[in-house]
C-alpha cells in the first residue's frame, strides 16, 4: 500500500476509535427504548449535588431480583420533579432490558452532553 493510502485507513481507524463510545451509547439507548420493560425501581438513596443556584439531583436505585440478582446500586441524574416524586414514594419508573440492567432510562433522566462534546 502507498502512504497515502495507510495515512487515509489510519484517519479512518482513528475516527471510528473515537466515536465507539458514542455509537455505542447510541445503540444501546435506541435498543432500551425499542426492546426494554416498564419496571418500578426501589429508590434507595437520594442526594443534592452542586450549590443552590445550580443543584443537581441524584437517584440512587436498585431493580427487583428478577431484574439484576445481584441487586447493584444504580444510580442517575434526574429533573426535580422526579426527584421529588421518587423522594416521597421510595421509588422510580425505570425502562431497562432484562438481560443487561445497566442497559436503563429512568425516568426525567438527565444526560450528561461531555461525551458528544468530547467526540
Amino acid at each position: 500500500m502507498s502512504r497515502r493510502t495507510n495515512r487515509i485507513l489510519m484517519v479512518v481507524v482513528l475516527v471510528a476509535f473515537i466515536n465507539l463510545p458514542v455509537l455505542h451509547s447510541t445503540w444501546t439507548r435506541w435498543q432500551v427504548q425499542r426492546n426494554g420493560t416498564d419496571t418500578v425501581a426501589q429508590v434507595v438513596d437520594t442526594r443534592v449535588l452542586g450549590d443552590e443556584a445550580d443543584p443537581n439531583y441524584w437517584l440512587v436505585f436498585r431493580f427487583s431480583e428478577d431484574i439484576d440478582p445481584q441487586q447493584l446500586p444504580w444510580s442517575a441524574q434526574v429533573e426535580r420533579e422526579v426527584f421529588q416524586e421518587a423522594d416521597a414514594e421510595g421509588s422510580v419508573d425505570v425502562r431497562v432490558l432484562e438481560s443487561r440492567p445497566a442497559a436503563h432510562i429512568v425516568e426525567g433522566q438527565i444526560r450528561n452532553p461531555l461525551g458528544w462534546i468530547i467526540t
